[in-house]
């Protein structure tokens, strides 16, 4: 079984309209050592929960009324990309290929047992912790990127377009000791040790 990892949180939410389940779900995961939220309905997970609020999410995938699925899809057009696993007592291809196309982590087949539950949970602790990491990455980069003047980012953008410094002060009319300048403050700002470090940046940058 794989083991809890305790970077960027522990932090399990599930929802489930079976009380009964819950109970048994937080039982087995707090055993493990995680931190468990129960919520009986979408409903109350949403007004409960929302970005930034950590947590790996084991959701249900049918409520009266309502669907994981359809909570899935919300999610994700606010941005909420927090690790979801899908539990459901139907064993349906159809179901469980929407689910992950949809982006959730798995899919668990009531009823499971212990240790595949835990090594999913392991494994989407896991997924969300990189997740964080990569947020937290992404935001410094970007205040970096934001310290930049407007001739810095133009250089940057040719810099990164394989052009070297001659070529840059002819595209921009500047003498070429000038865009040396500008080129070696940029490389500062972005923290970049090499022309390859820079276009890997600029690229976490341009996918973000």
């Amino acid at each position: 079984m794989d083991q809890q990892v305790s970077v960027g949180g522990n932090h399990v939410i599930v929802v489930d309209d079976d009380k009964n389940l819950l109970i048994a779900l937080r039982r087995t995961l707090s055993a493990a050592g995680w931190t468990v939220d129960c919520f009986l309905s979408i409903a109350e997970f949403e007004t409960r929960i929302a970005p930034p609020d950590p947590g790996i999410l084991l959701l249900d995938m049918e409520f009266p009324g309502e669907t994981g699925l359809e909570l899935q899809a919300r999610m994700t057009a606010r941005g909420d990309r927090r690790p979801i696993v899908f539990m459901t007592g139907r064993d349906e291809v159809p179901l469980a290929v929407q689910a992950i196309r949809g982006g959730a982590l798995d899919y668990l087949v009531k009823p499971f047992a212990e240790e595949t539950l835990l090594d999913v949970v392991a494994r989407a602790i896991r997924l969300e912790a990189d997740q964080q990491l990569e947020r937290t990455e992404i935001c410094a980069l970007e205040e970096s990127f934001d310290s930049l003047s407007t001739r810095e980012k133009e250089v940057m953008a040719h810099v990164v377009a394989g052009k070297m410094n001659k070529q840059i002060a002819g595209e921009l009319s500047l003498a070429e000791i000038t865009v040396k300048v500008y080129r070696s403050r940029m490389m500062q700002k972005m923290k970049a040790s090499s022309v390859a470090a820079l276009v890997s940046l600029h690229e976490r940058l341009r996918r973000r």
